[in-house]
């Protein structure tokens, strides 16, 4: 799901939907059940933390980014907590359907990551 530096393995994907609030949402075909988009949602105990929010590449310009947004965004109005993201500013396409959804930069943050090391 994410370049290995992040830490994102499968083994902390599924110990972190151990947590209260987490959950992986995946959109499906109709027609095979193949797994088109994913949506992994965490818990700090604050805030949702949405992670890895896609749709495949095959899929993308149909809606769907919409549909599984909006199931992401019943989730957290369902917890009752407020829901955070990081975004790569590049990615206008993104930016955008989050701004629609009604999430709002919070200014001039930096974003940084420890790697795990060896």
């Amino acid at each position: 799901m994410a370049p290995p530096g992040r830490g994102d393995s499968a083994f902390v994907i599924e110990r972190t939907l151990r947590q209260e609030f987490a959950r992986l949402i995946l959109l499906e075909e109709t027609d095979g059940g193949r797994i088109v988009g994913t949506s992994w949602i965490t818990c700090d105990g604050r805030r949702l933390l949405l992670h890895h929010f896609a749709v495949g590449l095959d899929f993308q310009g149909r809606g769907l980014s919409k549909i599984l947004l909006q199931a992401t965004l019943e989730h957290a109005r369902a917890a009752g907590l407020p829901m955070k993201l990081e975004v790569a500013r590049a990615n206008t396409r993104a930016v955008d359907l989050y701004k629609r959804a009604g999430f709002q930069s919070l200014g001039d943050y930096e974003v940084y990551i420890r790697p795990i090391s060896s």
